[in-house]
């Protein structure tokens, strides 16, 4: 073997003990350091993020440059650096966040809030107006017996049967839009007003094809011991 191989294969281990020393101290570094590699990467997506949203402005006329910074919302928590070695979570509330909040309260607020319920003289008003507009004696003490089986007189309410029944006269929703029609009143299942116009409309109909008030309230709803129930309350008002 001459001198130029031996020299050759001399080199060769020196290059690769070296890089393997070089690795090691490579993994040394970054063992001790990660902490602080990995505020240094969140520091740099910060930077990225923030110079993405802010706007410089750069007049044309001299070299003065005017920084209009944007305020980076983190909604209700903030980043906060502690320190150089680790960044903490803190609660807090941005004023855009603040203002969402409220705007969905008001929101909340407006939806739970209902129509006052109407008094008792204020109801047999109602379904007196119902029977004056059918122009069938009795339909107005039908209708009272009816809502109170049916709901306890309850005003608007998204009430619901586990069979689908909605609204203060527990109508099934498609029985509630034929009747709705040309009622007199709207056709919102939950509202108290449209609801007994409708069951106007269904008892009135119901009173004229059957002859009477124990079909009438059969076939609001087919049970005996139901037509029963409403006939007792009618014949008590």
């Amino acid at each position: 073997m001459t001198l130029t191989h031996i020299w050759g294969r001399v080199k060769a281990v020196s290059t690769h003990k070296s890089i393997r020393k070089l690795s090691r101290i490579t993994k040394r570094i970054k063992k001790r350091n990660a902490k602080k590699l990995a505020v240094l990467g969140m520091v740099v997506q910060m930077s990225f993020m923030t110079s993405a949203i802010s706007i410089v402005p750069v007049s044309a006329h001299n070299n003065d440059t005017s920084v209009a910074s944007s305020e980076l919302s983190l909604s209700k928590k903030a980043m906060v650096f502690d320190g150089a070695n680790s960044i903490k979570i803190v609660s807090g509330n941005s004023n855009d966040y603040v203002q969402k909040r409220q705007i969905v309260a008001q929101v909340a607020v407006s939806k739970t809030v209902s129509t006052p319920a109407p008094s008792l003289t204020e109801l047999r008003l109602m379904y007196q107006e119902v029977e004056s507009r059918h122009g069938i004696a009795g339909l107005a003490k039908a209708l009272e017996a009816v809502h109170q089986v049916e709901s306890g007189k309850s005003w608007d309410t998204s009430k619901r049967s586990y069979a689908g029944a909605t609204g203060p006269m527990q109508f099934m929703p498609s029985t509630f839009r034929y009747y709705c029609k040309n009622s007199g009143a709207g056709s919102d299942i939950t509202s108290g007003r449209d609801s007994i116009f409708a069951a106007g409309n269904l008892l009135a109909a119901s009173y004229i094809n059957t002859g009477s008030w124990n079909g009438a309230f059969y076939n609001y709803n087919h049970s005996t011991s139901y037509v029963n129930k409403v006939l007792g309350v009618m014949n008590s008002i």
